[in-house]
């Protein structure tokens, strides 16, 4: 079967087609669209022209996935709409406008989704993973072959961006502040050391080709190298744009947590991974094989 998935995020909203008796979870085709829903949020409620840029959205991506074959449409979203007080009227909106009602996954179920992702594509019973999105990150251990202690907080890249960066690249002072608010959410964790952080979502996958081997490692060190070098060009969002387009101002933001959750496990790298919570979300309701 031909499933497609529509993944409703803070930053992006994507569309991945799936061929369901391909165990390595590959997606066939996919599509992805800068809605920014995060940005357009007033007094709690994502705004009228924010739903509309979320509908357009929607149908853009049901439009492609039908054009490429799918035989069923699955989508769920995140904490765009988990946050916003009017989600009722933006899944009606949706149910309308594209016949697809979106499953609002909880923090809890979206950091599980994670955790069955990582655990499928890494190979490892144990570990720490991170899926760094717009609007929300999930931070979660695993253990023999199990999601255990996790966090799903308001760190993601966009959020971060408008709640502490006041340009389009932050100055070193705001990703001190970004960093110690990151800290503050890790306590739950206590002291655990790993060699490693295993790490998903867009301000991660979009450095892939820039800093990462050819199985996905990258240092700590080079990571930290990289934010300082960005941050001190003066066509630093030129560059960005060069290999990440559309994740201009919230690139530097989204690493800066990765960096910051790296140093308190005191990992010397992490590896990046090009799955995300839709693969688990996959593997969770029985949709594979």
């Amino acid at each position: 079967m031909k499933l497609g998935i529509i993944d409703i995020g803070s930053n992006t909203i994507k569309a991945y087609l799936y061929d369901t008796a391909d165990e390595a979870l590959a997606p066939v085709c996919r599509v992805s669209f800068y809605a920014m829903l995060s940005s357009h949020v007033a007094n709690g409620a994502i705004d009228s022209e924010g739903l509309s840029v979320l509908a357009e959205s929607c149908i853009k991506c049901r439009d492609f996935l039908l054009e490429n074959g799918a035989d069923e449409i699955r989508a769920y979203a995140t904490e765009a709409l988990r946050s916003a007080s009017n989600k009722v009227e933006a899944v009606q909106l949706l149910k309308e406008e594209t016949g697809i009602i979106p499953d609002i996954l909880t923090r809890e179920q979206e950091a599980e989704c994670d955790a069955i992702s990582l655990m499928y594509f890494s190979g490892k019973t144990e570990g720490i993973g991170m899926d760094i999105g717009g609007g929300s990150g999930q931070i979660f251990e695993y253990k023999d072959g199990k999601a255990g202690r996790s966090i799903s907080a308001p760190i993601g890249a966009l959020a971060l961006k408008n709640r502490f960066v006041s340009s389009d690249i932050p100055v070193p002072e705001e990703l001190g502040k970004i960093d110690s608010f990151v800290r503050g959410f890790l306590d739950v964790f206590g002291s655990i050391t790993v060699p490693e952080i295993d790490v998903m979502g867009g301000s991660a996958s979009s450095v892939t080709g820039v800093l990462a081997d050819g199985d996905g490692k990258v240092s700590l060190e080079d990571l930290d190298d990289f934010i300082v070098s960005v941050i001190g060009r003066s066509d630093a969002f030129e560059y960005i744009s060069s290999f990440a387009g559309g994740r201009e101002t919230t690139l530097i933001p989204g690493l800066e947590v990765i960096r910051a959750c790296g140093e308190w496990f005191r990992a010397s790298s992490v590896r990046i991974f090009l799955s995300g919570s839709r693969e688990g979300y996959i593997i969770k309701n029985g949709y594979l094989g």
